[in-house]
């Protein structure tokens, strides 16, 4: 709902002329979506009509009248929107450029605009320029303009179409850790990765004592292409190769390009003399050259058949081969001396099942007799030391 107030003044303000929202808003030092809203109501009630439209302003007139439509905007023709004056000179290949116009009533002869999606706002292509060069500097107020901050149409308005889209170009993020930190050492690492790198350097930490769970620094490079030439960059400590994508795409201006690229020791790959790629058309059959044993009509005895040996001493030759190849245990700890007396009763107990089974099946020799030798006679006699006859 309107405010009232605000209505009856545009009410007054339009009965001493016609005005636009603007104007309105203005004399009366009130908001101008207020305003809007005040005008579009009054409009609904029939108090107000739009009497003209002003470079695509709508002029209100008091009372109830004839409404104006509104006029369409002008369309370039299709070989006059992409121009190198406007794009300052930019190569407009590869970016999909909005459609220009000029602003109808010779206000701004020659200067073109166009709309933007990102801001929803008409603009011209040497503003549009401006923001997108102030969003990508590194100047105190560039978050100001942070939404067309990695836009392509507003690199193509500055003359930079391949700048590089990444969500790192600017940042202060680390290349080793990927931190993002108030402030980089050298340009590349944060306080803390250049602590430590430097302690593996010197070869000591704050307590004196050497580092060990630093990863190692190697010079590492990586080459590729942005702007259309192709770069190397070469790093002399780093952690592994992320650490150098991450500086490119933090550092790079261009947009860059990674691939494989093969050593110097397979260039030879490339020659074409030396290593023909292509694939013919022509397809030739070649024959089998691998020999095929033929079809044998003898039938063989079976070589198993033919084979006499003892069962039992078989047995014999097994077990006597078992006892000489069995590696004898070595205790090298008093635990692994626990778990051998631990195995040594399921050991004999494997043992006695054993020789019983080999006893019976008549692999041992039989058991030899056991002999008890006879008690020898006593060295006294029982009369002398019972005190019989010779102390009678």
């Amino acid at each position: 709902m309107a405010n009232p107030v605000v209505r009856n003044g545009v009410l007054e303000l339009l009965g001493e002329g016609d005005a636009t929202v603007t104007e309105l808003a203005n004399r009366l030092g009130a908001l101008t979506n207020t305003v809007s809203k005040a005008a579009a109501r009054l409009r609904e009630d029939g108090d107000v009509h739009i009497a003209a439209f002003v470079r695509q302003a709508a002029v209100y007139r008091h009372g109830p009248g004839v409404e104006v439509a509104r006029p369409t905007v002008p369309i370039a023709p299709a070989g006059e929107q992409y121009d190198a004056v406007n794009t300052r000179g930019a190569n407009v290949r590869g970016v999909e450029l909005p459609v220009y116009f000029e602003i109808d009533g010779g206000l701004l002869p020659g200067v073109r605009h166009f709309a933007c999606d990102r801001l929803r706002a008409t603009m011209s292509v040497s503003s549009c320029g401006t923001r997108w060069e102030r969003a990508d500097s590194t100047d105190v107020d560039a978050d100001r303009f942070h939404t067309c901050r990695r836009c392509s149409i507003g690199a193509a308005h500055a003359g930079r179409l391949d700048h590089n889209p990444s969500q790192l170009k600017g940042m202060t993020i680390c290349g080793r850790c990927h931190t993002g930190v108030p402030r980089l050492i050298g340009k590349h690492l944060c306080i803390s990765c250049y602590n430590r790198a430097r302690e593996l350097r010197i070869g000591k930490n704050s307590k004196g004592t050497a580092p060990r769970k630093l990863a190692r620094l190697d010079q590492r490079a990586i080459t590729y292409r942005a702007g259309g030439v192709v770069k190397t960059r070469t790093i002399a400590e780093t952690v592994d190769t992320d650490e150098l994508i991450v500086a490119v795409l933090r550092d790079e201006e261009c947009a860059p390009q990674f691939a494989y690229r093969a050593p110097a020791a397979l260039d030879w790959l490339l020659d074409e003399e030396v290593y023909d790629r292509s694939i013919g058309d022509a397809i030739e059959v070649t024959d089998v050259v691998a020999s095929v044993p033929a079809t044998l009509g003898v039938e063989l005895a079976d070589p198993v058949a033919t084979v006499d040996v003892d069962p039992l001493q078989a047995l014999l030759d097994a077990v006597e081969q078992l006892e000489r190849d069995a590696p004898s245990p070595t205790v090298s700890s008093r635990r692994a001396e626990k778990r051998l007396r631990r195995q040594a009763p399921h050991h004999v107990r494997v043992s006695n099942v054993t020789v019983q089974l080999m006893g019976n099946v008549g692999a041992l020799p039989p058991a030899p007799p056991v002999v008890v030798p006879a008690p020898a006679a006593p060295s006294y006699s029982p009369v002398l030391m019972s005190g019989g006859v010779a102390f009678g």
